[in-house]
């Protein structure tokens, strides 16, 4: 990627003054180090699908300063602006990035930071031939999806190309320190029910509050320990409760229930006779 090659170097990030008035500080700041981060993948040939690469929040946060915090607000600016791409794979999941240099080329221009008949002209030649590339292969896969199933409708085809061009969902928050996207709290939902997922997303804000703990996904951290946790809560709880129930339950043999006793015939009479004489 010419654009990284600008941006970034193995030793440095490049943060240019232009980009911070545009994008912001943050914002300048994380394109720069993505930028250094993609060249590296590059330079040993670990891009992934189309240019996709790997990081992590701490590696950014170490790199750049950034609490990851602050991250997701730069990500999400630089998302919605469409200058970066981001999606989610593999066990554990991990966050892949994208740079979409069209978008980038777009606010450097904005800046003016290149003149006329500058290197930009060899970015545009390289994105024509991507452009180009990657057209050709949509071409050929809506082929191939009509091939395999010549039933399907206009709306089906459409539904396909949005799945093919598909960007995550920005991450929404659901508690002080908890963050998922609506899908993955759609599914928690429908696993635990409205009160048990409510009790969930409560137990990991405050273990994230108490430790200052951050996760990379707060939903993979839901279903790895929390609900284990959530299950040793309820069952230590069912053993005091159990535990209460049997100290009642002794209490009330020791000083309830008292039966009255049964006299035989007679006894008064020779009880209060015998009280008479010893007077």
């Amino acid at each position: 990627m010419i654009l990284a090659s600008l941006l970034a170097s193995s030793k440095y990030i490049i943060v240019n003054k232009d980009l911070i008035q545009i994008l912001g500080l943050n914002e300048a700041i994380i394109l720069g180090e993505l930028c250094s981060e993609y060249t590296y993948w590059a330079n040993i040939n670990k891009l992934e699908d189309n240019e996709y690469f790997y990081s992590t929040r701490d590696n950014i946060q170490k790199n750049t300063g950034i609490t990851p915090h602050f991250q997701r607000i730069a990500m999400k600016n630089l998302e919605e602006k469409g200058i970066i791409y981001t999606k989610k794979k593999g066990i554990p999941c991990k966050t892949y990035y994208k740079i979409d240099e069209v978008k980038v080329i777009e606010y450097l221009k904005k800046a003016q930071l290149f003149p006329e008949n500058s290197v930009v002209d060899e970015m545009n030649d390289k994105i024509l031939t991507e452009e180009t590339t990657r057209q050709k292969q949509e071409e050929q896969q809506d082929i191939d999806d009509v091939n395999i199933n010549n039933n399907n409708n206009i709306n089906n085809k459409k539904n396909n190309k949005e799945e093919h061009t598909h960007v995550e969902e920005t991450k929404k928050q659901f508690a002080e320190k908890v963050f998922m996207e609506q899908k993955e709290y759609d599914d928690l939902l429908e696993q635990f029910g409205a009160d048990l997922t409510k009790q969930l997303i409560e137990q990991l804000n405050l273990y994230k509050q108490a430790k200052g703990q951050a996760y990379d996904n707060d939903y993979a951290a839901i279903l790895r320990w929390v609900t284990t946790r959530i299950r040793e809560m309820e069952k230590e709880k069912q053993s005091y409760d159990n535990f209460k129930n049997k100290q009642k339950t002794i209490n009330n043999k020791s000083y309830t229930n008292f039966e009255q006793r049964q006299y035989p015939p007679g006894f008064l009479d020779n009880l209060f006779c015998n009280l008479d004489n010893n007077k």
